[in-house]
């Protein structure tokens, strides 16, 4: 048996209905998808597959995607065979828009509809590419997005589809989203909320408003409104954050929003030459223009009037994401160009999670010695010292609302993830010199021969040239010479003048009966000097004016800092603001921790 193979063109179906005139409201039937391929603006042609698709016990019906309650016009029972959508609905004329749609309908008009789609999976097919879903075999011609999981959030009545070739407009981005499943088939929008519920829901929601109304909304048991609440009080980064598709709608008003900030070399350098193309041929030049482009592009049009363009542009997600993904690119260039003297000594790990790990350093017989006449090699005696560390999660919300569009003072945009990212760099050192400082177990210590006290102990060309001897003669378990190298000079700011005096004069002052020769003899020695405020700041316990460290390169790893899955620099990601706000919201958050590693790699001075 072979399997005929098609290029589908999707037509727009019609809006049948099946009303009596002396019963209000009307009730429909909507052919919503097909099942074949359809063009959407922003995305080019795209495949629902609906066998990912997410339906909800009731969905809203609108008019023309527009996420207002004035927009409203009933509601339906979405129904699937695999191969086509269909929606039982009653049209209302309780709005406006409801007494529209049915007036149209009964002079005959002939309506078209539109789904609004969240999506959270989808890949792409090259042409040629053939594939089996919904109950067809489609071979498509051009670059095409199979959408392969995605909840149902609207379905919309609308005069024409995004254009002559299809009914379906998708209304969403990206973003990573908790399933919620749907309410008991025996509860009704009607039904009484007994006040034990509301108290026990409230106990595990705790300040999550968010979820509290979802939970509310949907009649969530206890258990998954608890697990829904637990979710988005840890972090989850959506993959649109890390993973960005080429000249997605995502992707693109992002290398918008960055080309409205001046920073173009970013956007080409982080989303690509094509991408920041795409986005400059919608030419935008204010934050409100930008809000346009995304309803353009999510929802085949932009409402007239400035809040009906803000609200239709966060209804969707397309917009939030993009610019959390220009916020992100942002953060992690302010990150990165931050000041962190602790690169240079400091060794960087990844954890998996927020456990504690456990890090081994391998000491004993390691000495290589000469194979006897038989062949056998020795075993060597192994040891194990440990390191413990773990990572924790530090975070900060931020907001852009209506009167910041409004004002066009999308500006916030650069100022904020700058300060962020600055912020979470700041805080990476602030651990890393915490740990430093507290000396943990002894780190430094005479036991450990790698702490000079005493008079002496004051940075000169005498201390450190004894603090390179004591580093150098440190040895492992058995005695033998580590062979470490002196590779950082680390001073708090009130001995950087000292510091670059020792380390860069080319002649030293020599007084009375010294006759030995008076040239640096730490000149040529690659010793770099960091000068690092937190040494001596008041807020950090166990700081000096007068301490001063010297240390060996990362490789050896004296101190260690340990990002979560080895993501280094910030996340900034979108968030709901909630019911009552215009706008959109982001938390930025970053997986770090920092612990003492190998005393041996690291020696203190602690000055006169």
């Amino acid at each position: 048996m072979t399997t005929a193979t098609r290029t589908l063109q999707l037509k727009a179906a019609p809006l049948i209905v099946e009303a009596e005139k002396e019963k209000k409201p009307v009730k429909v039937r909507i052919t919503a998808y097909t099942g074949g391929i359809m063009t959407v603006p922003g995305w080019g042609p795209v495949i629902i597959d609906l066998q990912g698709l997410d339906l909800p016990q009731r969905v809203t019906l609108l008019l023309d995607h527009e996420g207002r309650t004035e927009a409203t016009i009933g509601w339906g029972i979405p129904k699937t065979d695999g191969k086509t959508l269909v929606i039982d609905g009653t049209v209302t004329e309780a709005t406006d828009a409801g007494k529209l749609v049915i007036a149209l309908l009964k002079d005959d008009v002939p309506l078209q509809a539109s789904v609004g789609v969240e999506t959270n999976q989808y890949r792409p097919l090259k042409p040629g590419d053939t594939i089996t879903v919904n109950g067809q075999t489609i071979t498509v011609e051009s670059d095409t997005f199979l959408i392969e999981g995605g909840i149902l959030r609207e379905v919309s009545v609308v005069p024409l589809g995004a254009d002559k070739q299809t009914m379906v407009t998708l209304a969403a981005g990206v973003r990573n989203m908790t399933h919620q499943p749907a309410p008991p088939e025996n509860s009704s929008p009607g039904e009484t909320i007994e006040a034990k519920y509301i108290l026990d829901l409230l106990s595990v929601c705790g300040d999550d408003m968010s979820t509290f109304r979802q939970a509310i909304e949907n009649r969530l048991p206890l258990e998954t409104a608890k697990a829904l609440a637990e979710t988005r009080r840890r972090p989850v980064i959506p993959p649109v954050l890390n993973a960005e598709v080429k000249d997605t709608p995502a992707s693109i008003l992002a290398a918008a929003a960055l080309k409205l900030l001046g920073k173009e070399s970013l956007a080409e350098k982080e989303l690509g030459a094509e991408t920041l193309s795409a986005a400059a041929s919608y030419k935008p030049r204010t934050a409100l223009d930008l809000c346009g482009m995304a309803c353009q592009m999510s929802l085949g049009y932009a409402p007239r009037g400035t809040n009906e363009i803000i609200r239709a542009a966060f209804s969707t997600t397309d917009l939030p994401v993009a610019l959390g993904v220009a916020a992100n690119k942002i953060a992690l260039d302010a990150y990165q160009q931050a000041p962190a003297t602790w690169k240079s000594f400091a060794r960087i790990v990844s954890a998996k999670d927020f456990k504690e790990h456990t890090g081994i350093r391998l000491t004993g017989d390691f000495k290589l010695e000469e194979l006897a006449a038989h062949g056998e090699i020795r075993h060597a005696n192994v040891g194990e010292e440990t390191i413990t560390y773990k990572v924790t999660t530090y975070a900060k919300m931020l907001m852009l609302d209506r009167q910041h569009i409004i004002n066009d003072d999308i500006a916030i945009l650069d100022q904020i993830p700058t300060i962020f990212g600055r912020a979470a760099a700041r805080k990476v050192a602030d651990l890393v010199y915490t740990v430093l400082l507290s000396n943990p177990g002894g780190f430094f210590s005479a036991a450990h021969s790698n702490l000079i006290t005493g008079a002496e102990s004051g940075l000169s060309v005498a201390s450190l040239a004894e603090a390179i001897a004591a580093l150098r003669k440190q040895t492992d378990a058995d005695g033998l010479p580590l062979d470490l190298v002196p590779r950082v000079l680390l001073v708090p700011p009130e001995l950087e003048a000292t510091a670059r005096q020792v380390l860069n004069s080319v002649e030293l002052y020599r007084s009375g009966g010294d006759q030995l020769p008076a040239g640096n003899p730490f000149a040529g020695l690659n010793i770099a000097l960091e000068v690092e405020p937190r040494l001596s700041n008041t807020y950090f316990p166990g700081n000096s004016t007068a301490a001063w460290y010297l240390l060996c390169g990362p490789a050896d790893g004296s101190f260690l800092v340990a990002f979560l899955n080895g993501q280094q620099g910030p996340t900034i990601e979108p968030v709901d603001p909630g019911a009552d706000k215009l706008g959109t919201g982001w938390r930025c958050y970053i997986d770090i921790g920092a612990a003492a590693a190998d005393w041996r790699c690291a020696v203190k001075a602690s000055g006169a």
